[in-house]
């Protein structure tokens, strides 16, 4: 991959954008044609702080143009890419990462044309890890098939030993049910990608 040493260079500790001196090196020719795919392998892919908005800003020596086209590439099943707003001067796109079907990270940011081809890159991603959720099917859980249900069988019916023996396996069965279907809405113990090094990596 070609160098892209801006002459501009991001500061984490207070968020601004430092002006550097560079030595003079030659104007570097960018091809079109490279691609970038979502591989999983990436440095990208380093943790972040779980459960805290990831945000960066830095200059990148690509045009807005490459970096569109770079940012479409990310495509991925997993990880959907949407332009909301384009123009000769600034694109608008948010990112979605989904995991077995739930929304696990989301992201904004913008591209804006800077000076002669350099491009400002700026974006946030949070993550999600449904814990709201999954605490929600556990306590509906325990209400249902240790008061609702029982309850509900010992005042309307009158009860045989086989007829409860019947009542106790539907309800272990019930439970099982209910126990994957919690698991689907569970927090992940691994922590997804990380998006903002995705991008830096794929516009830098």
């Amino acid at each position: 991959m070609a160098d892209c040493t801006s002459q501009w260079r991001f500061s984490p500790g207070n968020n601004t954008l430092d002006n550097e001196t560079p030595p003079h090196k030659p104007k570097m020719q960018y091809d079109d044609t490279e691609t970038v795919r979502f591989t999983g392998t990436s440095t990208a892919m380093t943790p972040k702080r779980k459960n805290r908005p990831d945000h960066a800003a830095f200059l990148t020596q690509r045009p807005i143009e490459q970096c569109l086209l770079r940012l479409k590439q990310l495509h991925h099943h997993n990880l959907r890419v949407d332009i909301v707003h384009h123009s000769s001067d600034q694109v608008n796109f948010l990112l979605r990462f989904y995991e077995h079907g739930q929304i696990r990270v989301t992201g904004k940011g913008t591209l804006r044309r800077w000076e002669g081809t350099l491009t400002r890159v700026d974006c946030t991603m949070h993550e999600h890890d449904g814990t709201l959720v999954w605490l929600a099917l556990v306590v509906a859980f325990l209400v249902l098939f240790l008061m609702v249900i029982p309850y509900i069988v010992l005042i309307l019916f009158g009860l045989s030993t086989i007829m409860m023996m019947l009542i106790a396996a539907a309800l272990f069965i019930g439970m099982l049910i209910w126990l994957q279907f919690m698991n689907r809405f569970a927090p992940a113990d691994d922590i997804p990608p990380n998006l903002v090094m995705m991008v830096e990596d794929a516009l830098r």
